[in-house]
């Protein structure tokens, strides 16, 4: 029967899509983003194409991120965006998908479902769910083989997520809503309270790329900014400093650095020890921020290193979970029934009533 199924990781993200396939390796990485008509509810555009739009979208499109702090905010577009991105794997009908998605511990139960409904609409079979932080830490191979325990940071776009793992599962883990959005956000508040200027999302992230850094010093870098000036409204430019960037930066990482000591203050003893001897682990797309591991070494008194593969570490440890049965009877969060006998039993719900 393993001829017929195709075992897929999903890494559904505030900003990103990951989609992972046991037999193609990875078929998407597309930005988490559809492009809708205002008037019309027709969608125009969805992944890479639609976020090509954003800020300069025309004036009778809209752009939407179906997910908000890493679960669905909007069903229906979220549906139909996964449905556009399994549409390459599930263009044969005799294969079956079995599909490992993955969810912040803090998913509430509506969430979650919302998840598993998306996907079994765009074409999955059979849904599972994984804690973020257990995939990342198999992703990064940041789980020790002696069963201690190990720290994965995994900051992405919506969430950044906090995880004490060991081979046997999560021991700690803790969600924070503060991630790389909230760094581009930063960036422009820091720009429109010190120049005046208003600068767009794209523009800020793109600041956050070339000059972003987390060491207060910077790194000595500029770069010439272009805005709408708040005073006059017309464009204006001014001249950005990598150390202005590390202090709008500042509020953001010290909420990540609290979040790491709670979460150390929250574990086992014997946890909080390994964690101190082996250090932390950082994945995600928002470790990639220059510096970032470095500060955090400095803040916490700990070793940090970041994975080989920071932005791929999800997907690829939901992948190392579905080619392995027995971590994944282990370590899945939930397995749901069948499709169609989700479908017999609202049936008779509704004959009997």
């Amino acid at each position: 029967m393993k001829l017929f199924v195709d075992r897929v990781a999903l890494d559904l993200g505030t900003v990103t899509t990951l989609i992972y396939s046991s037999r193609r390796g990875l078929v998407v990485h597309e930005p988490s983003a559809v492009a809708v008509n205002r008037f019309t509810g027709e969608i125009i555009a969805i992944g890479r194409k639609a976020s090509e739009m954003l800020g300069r979208e025309p004036h009778d499109v809209e752009i939407h991120r179906p997910l908000r702090h890493g679960t669905i905010a909007d069903l229906d577009l979220a549906e139909r965006m996964l449905k556009h991105f399994l549409e390459p794997i599930c263009r044969n009908r005799f294969r079956r998908i079995h599909l490992m998605a993955t969810i912040p511990g803090s998913a509430t139960d509506a969430e979650r479902n919302a998840l598993i409904e998306a996907a079994r609409e765009a074409g999955a079979h059979r849904v599972d769910l994984v804690e973020e932080g257990l995939a990342a830490a198999f992703g990064a191979d940041a789980v020790a083989p002696d069963g201690s325990a190990r720290m994965i940071v995994d900051i992405g776009g919506g969430t950044t997520t906090i995880s004490i793992v060991s081979q046997h599962g999560l021991i700690a883990s803790e969600t924070l809503p503060v991630a790389g959005n909230d760094m581009t956000d930063a960036i422009r508040e820091y720009v429109q309270k010190r120049y005046d200027l208003v600068i767009g999302e794209r523009t800020a992230e793109w600041v956050k790329i070339e000059i972003g850094s987390a060491l207060p010093d910077g790194e000595g870098r500029t770069v010439k900014v272009y805005g709408k000036s708040l005073w006059g409204g017309g464009a204006e430019g001014v001249l950005l400093q990598s150390r202005e960037v590390a202090e709008a930066l500042e509020p953001v990482l010290c909420s990540l650095r609290d979040g790491i000591r709670a979460v150390v203050e929250q574990a086992p003893p014997d946890a909080a020890h390994d964690v101190c001897e082996s250090g932390i682990v950082l994945s995600g797309g928002g470790s990639l921020l220059r510096g970032l591991d470095h500060w955090l070494s400095h803040q916490l008194q700990l070793t940090v290193i970041r994975a080989e593969r920071p932005v791929e570490a999800v997907v690829l440890g939901s992948a190392r979970l579905l080619e392995n049965p027995e971590l994944y009877k282990q370590l899945r969060v939930v397995e749901r029934v069948a499709y169609w006998s989700r479908l017999y039993e609202s049936a008779l719900r509704v004959l009997e009533g």
